[in-house]
């Protein structure tokens, strides 16, 4: 039976999945068929063991010695599909208590007690301000729908059948869809090349426009976030000064997940500004993310991204923010684990000039993740050659001491060329760098650093390019 849909389904279970579809199965109320049972039993028993889930023997285990008939076989194992299926939208509803919610007030409608519907509906919408904006204007939508079935079942034709509140909820929960889902579509048209069709996205922008002065929060937010991916002016500015503003004041009000989007997107304007040579988006960003950590926004109780972790730092070292990043980097360490804390408190201690410490720290961490491993071989690696360029004139042990680290380094890189890949150029490119950069402050030739300058602007796999560039400065001044 191996490869057939029953076992597919059943291969995705987890442990607990499977004790609570057993009893399932076990239930006279889904499942009176005995066979059904016994087959369902024998296959978690016999899961992982591929000589007794050969067709033949799961047959001769449900039928004993009867003729094998291989549609039989399919029968109740398409019974048990169906079983399955059926546990996945039971567990659903049990999980989704908006859902639950509003099939209990249809309930409590068709069988002709509103009043029970109505104190159903108010639970439901409570429960609904937990979740996320499109979900919130789905169960008003489904509210509103409520209502009106109500007033045209009752026949109450002086009462106006609700019309309003359905075409306003609607056009709530049709334009917050198109927004978030333009906005991700212009998003991805930043990676990757996409033939979308965007015929409809100025009557949206202009519906949307319309309805702006309805108090609806998230819809004027998600508008906000769609102008400043669309292009970049001064009026996008504006609507980036509106989103940010909008989220810091009222961050509370927001489904946490969908605030944190609409901040990654904030955060992104202000990368794509830097990238465009606009300084004042360092502050700009840094006080953004400031106002995340303070409001639990960015968690010190949840898994943080690598990379997140290292750009907030980055940010406030660029800044100076030197005991804001030195909290951050301690109060967050949970986040990410002992080996992307020690590399980036070992960058801040490097940015601050303490390469002593810088050393120490990083000779004493082992890392088993590539990346950091690369990142804190080339920490020692620059500061091994900022103690050298210190005591350049009368302490031989730092020229030793980096000779010696950029022979240990680069055995290392062709000792893992093959798990390095392409991070491996970037890496002996920088080694290689680093040595001729030696030899320009034993033996000054003008000529020969401006050609390493050259070289190191052209060179396109190389890291820590800006820092060898403000080496080669250093030296020829």
């Amino acid at each position: 039976m191996q490869n057939t849909k029953i076992i597919n389904l059943l291969s995705r279970f987890l442990p607990d999945e499977w004790r609570q579809f057993r009893r399932f199965v076990q239930s006279p109320y889904f499942n009176t068929n005995d066979k059904v049972t016994k087959l369902c039993e024998y296959l978690h028993q016999n899961q992982k063991k591929p000589a007794k889930l050969q067709r033949t023997v799961v047959f001769a285990h449900l039928f004993g010695n009867e003729t094998y008939k291989e549609i039989k076989l399919q029968q109740y194992a398409s019974l048990l599909v169906g079983l399955v299926e059926q546990f996945w939208q039971h567990q659903s509803l049990q999980t989704d208590a908006p859902n639950t919610l509003l099939r209990l007030s249809q309930a409590y409608e068709q069988h002709q007690l509103p009043h029970y519907a109505d104190s159903t509906l108010e639970a439901l919408q409570k429960v609904a301000q937990t979740t996320d904006s499109t979900t919130q204007a789905y169960y008003q939508l489904q509210s509103a729908l409520l209502l009106h079935n109500r007033i045209e079942e009752q026949q109450q034709r002086e009462q106006e059948p609700n019309l309003q509140a359905i075409s306003d909820t609607l056009d709530t929960y049709y334009l917050l869809n198109k927004l978030i889902y333009y906005a991700k579509s212009l998003n991805y048209l930043r990676f990757e090349q996409y033939n979308y069709d965007f015929s409809m996205l100025p009557l949206v922008l202009q519906a949307t426009e319309h309805i702006a002065n309805r108090p609806h929060l998230t819809l004027k937010l998600h508008y906000y976030a769609l102008q400043i991916l669309r292009t970049d002016n001064a009026e996008h500015e504006n609507h980036f000064n509106q989103l940010k503003n909008g989220l810091m004041q009222h961050y509370a009000q927001i489904n946490r997940p969908e605030a944190q989007e609409l901040f990654a997107m904030v955060h992104n304007y202000c990368v794509r500004q830097l990238n465009k040579g606009e300084p004042k988006y360092w502050r700009e960003l840094f006080e953004i993310y400031r106002f995340e950590v303070a409001h639990e926004l960015i968690s010190k109780t949840e898994t943080m991204p690598h990379s997140q972790y290292r750009n907030l730092i980055t940010i406030a070292l660029h800044l100076n923010e030197w005991e804001w990043a030195r909290k951050f980097i301690h109060d967050f360490k949970n986040t990410v684990g002992d080996e992307v804390f020690s590399v980036n408190l070992a960058r801040f201690y490097f940015t601050k000039k303490q390469y002593d410490k810088t050393i120490d720290l990083l000779s004493q961490s082992q890392y088993t993740d590539v990346l950091m491993l690369l990142d804190a071989k080339s920490l020692l690696l620059r500061s091994y050659f900022e103690l050298f360029v210190l005591h350049q004139k009368h302490d031989w042990d730092s020229t030793e001491q980096l000779d010696s680290f950029i022979v240990s380094f680069t055995a290392l890189l062709q000792r893992r060329r093959n798990e390095l890949k392409q991070h491996l150029p970037f890496y002996l490119n920088l080694v290689g760098f680093v040595r001729r950069l030696v030899k320009c402050h034993e033996l000054p030739d003008a000529t020969e650093l401006h050609q390493l300058k050259t070289e190191i602007s052209t060179c396109v796999a190389v890291a820590e390019k800006p820092w060898l560039l403000e080496k080669c400065n250093l030296v020829l001044v």
